[in-house]
């Protein structure tokens, strides 16, 4: 997900603080003010570590902020046509049901702030209120919502991709790594790549596939053979006819039920998978607080959503030797 597309939401300071300031020190508001807008541009134009679920997993901003639930609804047919005798009466009637589910929105909030001492040496010097308290601010909600991308909230009723309750899970016993030959990974892999295509039997297939930077190192450094110039994760992608990546994630590194290591194979374009985000870092009017002015920030999350959890595999791979 492109950073700048992240941030729409960033409302401009209210003058209330600005006023109380001036009352103390001619000036003062005025540049507290000027700053906090600052901050708000380089909080907007910070290049950050990436958080794996901005990038790898569809995000959906249809969901409204103000909301604390949304569903999703899913139209299945049903009724067989069949052949007829002449004159009959007896036709076949088709119908269609609605399925419906219900997925949790859940705020999500945090604040940075300045003492007023802090502020007038910053009028006095010139230097600049430091911008790193609001990068902070939005780093910690952006981890929070990758973190439940990844691993769900039961606290607060949110799925991510390891809770899923639909999600198919195979439990594979070769691991990634010099325990097993080449072959055997191989085996393996084209395992978990082709079970959302023998599973939904034919209808989708996996293009992504997903494991932990560890077991991506391996495959992408060993040899298919003592006698081969390919690696195993070239082969791979050479003859599996449905995945044309293999990308990393260091959040399915420990992500099993007892700490294993993980792989996760989706089609992003399907809609399979959707990370949920009804409200980015969101800075909003300062607050005066004693010798104190704090700047309450707020962001939301959906956690994910999936109205198609066949075409989903998650793979749990043995511990590490």
């Amino acid at each position: 997900m492109d950073p700048k597309l992240r941030d729409k939401n960033l409302q401009t300071l209210g003058t209330g603080v600005s006023t109380r300031l001036d009352d103390a020190q001619t000036g003062t508001g005025i540049f507290f003010e000027r700053e906090l807008e600052h901050i708000q541009e380089e909080v907007l134009r910070e290049k950050m570590p990436p958080l794996s679920a901005f990038n790898l997993i569809p995000a959906d901003r249809s969901v409204p902020a103000h909301a604390r639930t949304y569903a999703c609804r899913m139209f299945k047919s049903h009724g067989v046509a069949k052949f007829i005798s002449n004159y009959s009466r007896d036709l076949p009637m088709v119908g269609v049901d609605a399925e419906e589910k219900t997925f949790n929105a859940r705020t999500i909030a945090v604040a940075y702030g300045y003492s007023v001492e802090e502020i007038e040496a910053a009028v006095a010097t010139g230097k600049p209120l430091d911008p790193e308290l609001a990068r902070a601010a939005r780093r910690s909600t952006e981890e929070l919502q990758n973190e439940t991308a990844w691993f769900g909230n039961d606290d607060v009723g949110l799925y991510g991709i390891t809770n899923f309750p639909q999600f198919p899970r195979l439990l594979i016993d070769t691991p990634f790594d010099e325990r097993s030959t080449a072959d055997e990974i191989l085996a393996a892999m084209h395992l978990i790549a082709n079970g959302v295509h023998l599973r939904t039997k034919g209808t989708a297939r996996s293009t992504v596939m997903v494991m932990p930077l560890t077991q991506l190192e391996y495959i992408s450094n060993t040899a298919r053979s003592s006698t081969s110039d390919t690696t195993i994760l070239e082969y791979f992608l050479r003859t599996n006819r449905f995945v044309n990546q293999v990308t990393e994630a260091s959040e399915l590194d420990e992500s099993g039920p007892d700490g294993e290591p993980m792989v996760f194979c989706f089609d992003p374009p399907s809609g399979a998978v959707k990370h949920v985000l009804p409200l980015m870092f969101t800075q909003y009017p300062a607050q005066f607080q004693d010798f104190d002015v704090k700047i309450p920030c707020k962001a939301k999350s959906g956690g994910i959503m999936s109205m198609y959890p066949l075409e989903v595999t998650l793979a749990v791979l043995p511990k590490a030797a």
